[in-house]
């Protein structure tokens, strides 16, 4: 059986981004998700999107981490930056204006995953979200 979890941490580089992206479709076809899967890109989008808002709003030069989660049916993806929540900056779904180039990630998340929020660290947060998937027979 493949692992049940891993953890790994990203410097605050926007490479880093497309390495976390890898690393999810890595531990998804452990399980036997195939990358070409609706759930796998649904999942991958959202993993990018946490990355890239740990990336692009980090003002501690912290490495953040990403942790990848199976429990039964439930892939749950963490994603740990060590800015904003203990300045008070909530993270929140919000629609972003037509032309504006930014400023959609959370609302791609509230679309795609099945759950996600935050929890505020003694220093940064947590940034998760979860999806239910089928995991095949054969793993």
């Amino acid at each position: 059986m493949p692992e049940q979890s891993t953890r790994r941490q990203y410097p605050t580089h926007p490479a880093a981004v497309a390495q976390v992206r890898t690393d999810c479709r890595t531990f998804l076809e452990a399980w036997g998700i195939s990358d070409a899967s609706d759930s796998a890109s649904a999942i991958v989008l959202v993993v990018s999107e946490l990355a890239t808002n740990a990336v692009r709003h980090s003002d501690s030069g912290m490495a953040f981490t990403a942790s990848f989660e199976m429990y039964g049916e439930i892939f749950r993806v963490a994603v740990r930056d060590y800015w904003g929540a203990t300045r008070g900056e909530e993270p929140q779904a919000r629609e972003a204006e037509a032309n504006a180039e930014s400023g959609r990630g959370l609302f791609l998340v509230e679309e795609f995953a099945n759950h996600w929020g935050w929890t505020p660290e003694v220093l940064g947060k947590t940034v998760w979200a979860e999806f239910e998937i089928k995991i095949p027979t054969q793993v």
